[in-house]
Formats: structure tokens, sequence, C-alpha cells
């Protein structure tokens, strides 16, 4: 399935930035393009510099701006090389919309728990280091501290105990379910969020 993520509050975005005013801009988390693509049409004169780490979202925005993109500077970029790289650059705004997307979350690449997908959870997919990494080879401990790390210290020993005994775990669906085993009865009812939730935003955090 393929879906281009929509964003939700574009026409907000561009006036709070007063995109229409004229002016360069700097997109942090590029995605699907939707932002960029609404700053660039606020005025012929704007310019973005979009950044991203995940390349196939470069790869993916960059093809529904049209003539738009001789206006668009992309970079593949990760959020802790932005002052080392951008230090000497002005930009009358900055955006930065922070999560994953839809089309990231539809992607194949393990980033949903609703899926039966391949542990990978990359956004940079030249990175060597995956979830099927630290899920199948890191000790309980360090498995422990990557949970703690992540947010999700609720059980986190019990967790990474689960995890080393049910090895190997080659996909989201089983990491989910052997999370919610350990947290079963462990949230209130009126919680509707998903134990498995801030188990893979851990991992997530530690890929």
């Amino acid at each position: 399935m393929n879906l281009e993520h929509i964003p939700v509050m574009p026409d907000q975005v561009v006036k709070f930035l007063k995109a229409e005013s004229g002016g360069t801009f700097l997109d942090c988390t590029f995605g699907s393009g939707g932002h960029t693509r609404k700053i660039l049409e606020a005025n012929p004169v704007n310019r973005v510099v979009a950044l991203d780490r995940d390349s196939e979202a470069l790869k993916r925005g960059s093809r529904f701006l049209g003539d738009m993109k001789e206006r668009l500077e992309l970079k593949q970029l990760a959020f802790s090389e932005i002052g080392r790289e951008l230090s000497n650059r002005n930009f009358n705004g900055i955006l930065a919309d922070l999560g994953l997307s839809t089309d990231q979350l539809k992607s194949g690449r393990g980033f949903s728990f609703s899926d039966d997908t391949p542990l990978d959870m990359r956004m940079d997919q030249s990175q060597q280091l995956s979830a099927d990494d630290i899920v199948n080879t890191y000790s309980q401990s360090e498995l422990e501290r990557v949970l703690k790390e992540g947010g999700a210290t609720h059980s986190a020993r019990q967790l990474a105990s689960a995890i080393v005994q049910s090895r190997p775990i080659n996909n989201t669906s089983s990491l989910a379910s052997i999370v919610r085993k350990v947290l079963a009865g462990k949230f209130p009812a009126r919680k509707k969020i998903d134990p498995a939730t801030v188990v893979f935003q851990a991992i997530r955090i530690a890929v």
C-alpha cells in the first residue's frame, strides 16, 4: 500500500511562518513535501531548504513539486547535524513537524507494530544498525537500558528478559505480541494506547 502523508495544518503553518511575505525557509522534516509545497506556493520568490534523514522520503516528496523544485534545496541530514551543516545560513522561518508520517508507518520497514514486517526501523537505509540487531543481539542489560532511555520504563527488566528468552524474533508482530503478554493487565483499562507503543518508540530512538 502506498499512502502519501497529508499534513493536517498546512495553512496554519504557512500563516505562522508568514510565508506569504517571501523569504527562505528551513523545513527540518521534509517527509512527503506537503509543508514545503505549501511554503513554495505561498510566494513565487520563496525558497526552501528541506531536510530529512530518510532518503526515501526525499525521493518520494520531491516528485510532487514540479517546477517549484528549482527553488528547493534538499539535504539528507539528521537533527544532530543541522547546527554543523547550516550554521552559516539565515532563514525567515524554521519548521519541524516531528514524528513518523503515514507513508513511513506503511513503508514495511518495521516502524509500526500493527503490521507484520521485518524489524528494521532505520530512517537512513545506509545505516548499519537496525532494530533486528538490537532485539536479537543486545544483552539483556543493554536492552533494559535502551527501553528505559527511550521512555519504556514500565517493566523494562521483565520486557528485556522476555525478549531475550523469545529469540530469534523475526518481525514486528512477534515483538508486539511478546510486549503485550508482559504488560497484560498492567495498564489501566481506560487507556487506549497499545502497550507496544512505547517499546517500539524506545527501539526506534536507539536505532
